[in-house]
């Protein structure tokens, strides 16, 4: 059982709490509670019932339809959690009491208490596909890397928080979990590898958010870099990427030698100087980033690109850069006859 803790959580208690719901053998969730105080079992309203007799002598009895796991599980206010996502995903088994029955799932599969097998427990592609495998081993033998973190963090996005801060810190142990199957370095909702670095640094604002909010992670000892999404408030997606055939722009961090490195905020990328009316579409992660002198690190030939603007001197007195959003062209010239210029993002 665990108690929300309204100071909001910290890395000794997240990782803690992750720890004891990876081996914990089942996990029972209050699904029907708003608040700690509500308890696990909730009054049911008991369901009227007609008994039928048959020709052939038996009887049977007619009930109305109560198994709605999305409705019941999916759509509770426990599942809008961010830390509850986390808990439930590193969970081997899950009983979820709800208002109207039981619900058993053991990932490849969810019953419900009137004994039925729910074959599609939710509506939603990639939510199914999140909880219908057992996280991460098999997603390892299904799925290249970024189709397991993609579809995570972008349910993540979207879920409350006791803190804004909480953010960078409820999800470290799926980041954690991700990182010892694929071996592969992650932090900050990034991973490390060659080509994965570029390809999850193309996040960008989902379509419902018109601007999204940085975030205040003042006091914090590491927080979160701007080419980060953890750093920002506001739900997130990323380009629809072809697995191959792709020229990844040169892109680098400061300080990655092996898992039991320190990682950094600072990136270090290859960057081109261009005017962004020659883009075909562009996508602020701020509304007020709109001005100002950008940057854009090409990707490949349909170009899918990284925005950056000045952000200041850093302490070594040299200029900084910092995020400001993505695009996208269809140019073939949209970086001829351009120079190429190496700088700091953080």
């Amino acid at each position: 059982m665990e108690k929300n803790n309204e100071d909001g959580a910290t890395p000794r208690s997240a990782h803690e709490a992750a720890t004891a719901f990876t081996n914990a053998y089942v996990v029972l969730v209050a699904s029907s509670a708003k608040t700690a105080d509500e308890g696990l079992l909730a009054p049911r309203t008991a369901r009227q019932n007609v008994v039928l007799t048959l020709p052939e002598g038996g009887v049977i009895s007619v009930c109305p339809f109560i198994d709605d796991f999305e409705k019941d599980v999916e759509n509770s206010y426990l599942s809008s959690r961010a830390s509850i996502f986390q808990e439930r995903l590193l969970a081997r088994r899950s009983i979820f009491f709800t208002s109207s029955q039981v619900y058993w799932q053991c990932h490849q599969d969810t019953r419900a208490e009137t004994l039925t097998k729910i074959a599609c427990p939710t509506s939603d592609t990639n939510q199914k596909r999140i909880f219908s495998l057992s996280f991460p081993e098999l997603w390892f033998t299904q799925f290249p890397l970024y189709r397991v973190y993609q579809p995570i963090y972008e349910r993540y996005s979207k879920l409350k928080l006791t803190r804004e801060t909480d953010r960078a810190l409820a999800f470290q142990n799926i980041e954690f979990r991700i990182s010892q199957i694929f071996i592969v370095i992650g932090k900050f909702g990034m991973f490390f590898d060659s080509s994965e670095l570029c390809r999850s640094l193309l996040w960008r604002r989902e379509g419902t958010e018109t601007s999204l909010k940085r975030i205040d992670y003042q006091g914090f000892q590491s927080p979160p870099p701007t080419w980060s999404w953890a750093a920002y408030k506001g739900a997130i997606g990323y380009f629809d990427l072809p697995t191959d055939g792709i020229i990844w722009g040169n892109v680098q961090h400061a300080n990655v030698r092996n898992s039991h490195v320190a990682v950094d905020s600072i990136l270090i990328a290859e960057t081109y100087h261009y005017d962004t009316s020659q883009l075909s579409d562009i996508l602020y992660d701020c509304i007020d980033n709109e001005k100002g002198r950008l940057k854009g690190m090409a990707n490949g030939t349909a170009y899918y690109l990284l925005i950056v603007g000045t952000k200041g001197p850093n302490k070594d007195g040299d200029g900084t850069w910092e995020r400001l959003g993505v695009a996208y062209s269809e140019d073939p010239n949209l970086f001829s006859n351009k120079e190429t210029e190496r700088v700091s993002i953080s």
